[in-house]
């Protein structure tokens, strides 16, 4: 059984809440398409495509508070240095791996020389 560590459930949580929620922000704010119009019989709405993709951002929201919510149990037994089975990590997995993958290209990127512009 895997040992956590505190720190990476902290980093993964401060990643979910720093850099992926207000990206999902950001897609929530975008212009929204205009009305599709119906017929006789149906009212103006918007197109299967714009009602798909808001459930499909009600979606993320719930479970980006899922994922913070199960890190944050699995942060208490961290603490306490329990060792969790692997199945309890199964759906914050993604999560863990983005926000190591997040960080080590981020890393990366500080370690790469940043070329001086020269005038010609």
């Amino acid at each position: 059984m895997p040992h956590l560590d505190v720190k990476e459930i902290d980093n993964t949580i401060r990643y979910l809440e720093v850099r992926v929620r207000p990206a999902l922000m950001d897609q929530a704010n975008a212009p929204v398409p205009p009305l599709q119009f119906g017929d006789l019989q149906t009212y103006p709405r918007p197109s299967p495509a714009h009602q798909a993709g808001e459930a499909g951002q009600a979606d993320l929201h719930a479970a980006l508070d899922s994922a913070v919510a199960c890190l944050s149990f699995l942060r208490k037994a961290a603490e306490m240095g329990q060792d969790v089975p692997e199945g309890l990590l199964v759906p914050v997995r993604p999560y863990l791996d983005a926000c190591r993958n997040d960080s080590a290209a981020q890393d990366d990127n500080e370690a790469k020389p940043k070329k001086k512009k020269t005038k010609h």
